[in-house]
């Protein structure tokens, strides 16, 4: 059987997005736990240097962060770390900020950035609002006016032998605390949906 090849660009002009005559565009959804964006750089050299522009990527859409951005300096922010120097305009990334920081490792967390020609297309970024960062989302609007919203999402699950800090308990803190006792599972289907 042969080996089947990913759809290719055909060109770099940002009118054939407008006209919509564009196929094989490119999304990557990376778990952090694979990417290692903390610790050792290999992987992430490894995306910088060939994966991302050998594939031409549109969109990086991530979970499982594990950062408290709020604690992270400038220059290991998702933006410095991915592709520098490649405009990112439709970037946001979330964590957990209904607790107070513990320093920059918190587990959990979301993140989309959207690459070069496709961030000038991006015309809405948001997260939860909840403060829990169970996702973020991207609005591009292409062609006749075409609005696609892409959405990066976390649902927790339940740890087999949570210590405290695991997502699902971080949700279940909170919705305990708002008289909520629903398994944080469902209660992110049924507020994402």
């Amino acid at each position: 059987m042969p080996e089947q090849q990913l759809p290719r660009r055909r060109s770099e002009k940002h009118e054939e997005y407008q006209n919509c005559s564009r196929t094989g565009d490119l999304v990557i959804y990376q778990e952090k736990r694979k990417l290692n964006i903390i610790g050792p750089r290999w992987k992430v050299d490894k995306l910088n240097k060939d994966i991302i522009p050998s594939l031409e990527v549109d969109v990086f859409m991530l979970n499982e962060l594990q950062r408290d951005w709020r604690a992270t300096p400038k220059e290991e922010h998702l933006t410095q770390v991915l592709l520098p120097g490649v405009a990112k305009h439709g970037v946001v990334v979330a964590n957990n900020t209904t607790e107070r920081s513990l320093g920059r490792d918190q587990p959990g967390g979301t993140g989309i950035l959207a690459l070069g020609r496709m961030s000038d297309l991006v015309t809405e970024t948001g997260q939860d609002t909840t403060g829990l960062a169970r996702w973020v989302w991207i609005t591009i609007i292409i062609g006749l006016g075409i609005r696609t919203r892409l959405v990066a999402a976390y649902n927790p699950v339940r740890p087999n032998n949570g210590k405290g800090n695991t997502v699902f308990e971080q949700n279940q803190r909170l919705y305990q605390r708002l008289g909520h006792f629903q398994d944080p599972a469902h209660i992110f289907q049924c507020d994402l949906l």
